[in-house]
């Protein structure tokens, strides 16, 4: 309290000093309500060459604004000059067909109501369908029924029988999505399915989906009409040469599992030791789902039976989100990567899209990371 007493004695008596100098008859109750308050001590203040000439409580060195604010944000401004259209009026009359027992409505007349706009964004390329005569500000939302003249005028583009949706921007077509095809431009398969070891050591093209090794199981069912299963006869399993399993049974079914991942080689080999029961034996082998599958009823020793990994490419949250990923031997695949028309955009290109949506020049010409996530 007494920290506020002696801060108002303080002003009383810089008020006393200085109001001596300024003029005798200073009258500290500059607002006449009888009362001295906040608006006759800023009066006061004006006296040391502070001001608040629109009286919003903040001195006007301090003050972004001397005056007020427009519609559209401007200090002091003249408020919305921009013309641009606020309604579309549409009349509509019907007639009743009677002999049909319906109505036919048509449209009669059609009005557009203008107003003044801050900012007036909009399509203004005139051959699309929602053009903006108006518009001042071109926000990339043209859209052309039968598709847009950088489109070629289509709508959508199919590729390795998948749909792929085209989208204008400026005078460039692109895909709306990214690449998900399997094959080159020719029909050649692109190799997928490696793990991220083999990724890095691959010198040849071949593609990738985030999150999904296209993985599957292997199902080995050993069964036997031998009262003693199997014996000491066994199955040797080998993926990619490597050993997984020496299996034999004791009973009359078995049943063993593996992991496999798409273009893994497997390799079936029966070891026989008691030939007696070998016709006995079976062995049936589901590759990547039941579909998949393989019976051996005539096994024969030493023989080495074949198998790829029949694990078909599923879609997934990843391959919706972004396509498959390609390394950079199959996009220089001459092959093609992209089908016939169509290229793989370069960086002159990407700085052209990223331009039209609103990136700076000097930022699109950075040599370092650019944009923002999304």
């Amino acid at each position: 309290m007494k920290r506020i007493l002696v801060m108002l004695c303080a002003v009383a008596l810089a008020f006393n000093s200085n109001a001596q100098e300024v003029s005798a008859t200073y009258d500290p109750d500059v607002d006449g309500d009888n009362n001295i308050g906040v608006t006759d001590l800023l009066a006061l203040l004006s006296l040391f060459s502070e001001n608040d000439l629109d009286d919003d409580g903040i001195w006007d060195s301090q003050d972004d604004c001397v005056g007020e604010y427009d519609e559209c944000g401007v200090c002091n401004g003249p408020g919305p000059q921009i013309l641009g259209i606020d309604t579309i009026i549409i009349y509509y009359d019907s007639l009743y067909a009677e002999a049909i027992d319906e109505w036919w409505v048509f449209e009669v007349d059609a009005d557009t109501l203008l107003t003044y706009l801050c900012e007036n964004p909009g399509c203004m390329d005139p051959t699309a369908d929602n053009y903006d005569p108006y518009a001042i500000e071109e926000d990339n939302s043209c859209v052309w029924a039968e598709g847009s003249p950088a489109c070629d005028y289509q709508n959508s583009f199919t590729f390795d029988d998948y749909m792929y949706n085209l989208v204008a921007i400026g005078d460039q077509c692109w895909f709306a999505e990214n690449l998900r095809n399997q094959h080159y431009a020719n029909g050649d398969v692109i190799p997928s399915g490696y793990n991220t070891d083999e990724w890095g050591d691959l010198i040849t093209g071949a593609s990738v989906v985030l999150g999904n090794q296209n993985q599957g199981t292997l199902l080995l069912y050993l069964s036997s009409n031998s009262e003693n299963g199997w014996g000491d006869n066994s199955i040797i399993v080998r993926i990619n040469d490597e050993l997984v399993g020496d299996l034999s049974s004791e009973d009359a079914f078995s049943q063993f599992d593996f992991p496999i991942t798409e273009l893994d080689e497997i390799q079936i080999e029966y070891v026989e030791v008691d030939s007696s029961i070998t016709q006995l034996l079976s062995l049936t082998v589901y590759n990547c789902g039941f579909l998949n599958a393989t019976s051996f009823v005539d096994l024969t020793p030493g023989i080495i039976y074949d198998l790829d990994a029949a694990c078909e490419f599923g879609a997934s949250e990843y391959l919706d989100s972004y396509g498959r990923l390609y390394n950079w031997y199959a996009v220089e695949d001459s092959r093609g990567l992209c089908p016939s028309g169509w290229h793989v955009p370069t960086d002159g290109e990407f700085m052209t899209l990223e331009m039209e949506l609103g990136m700076s020049e000097l930022e699109a010409n950075s040599t370092s990371w650019r944009g923002t996530d999304q």
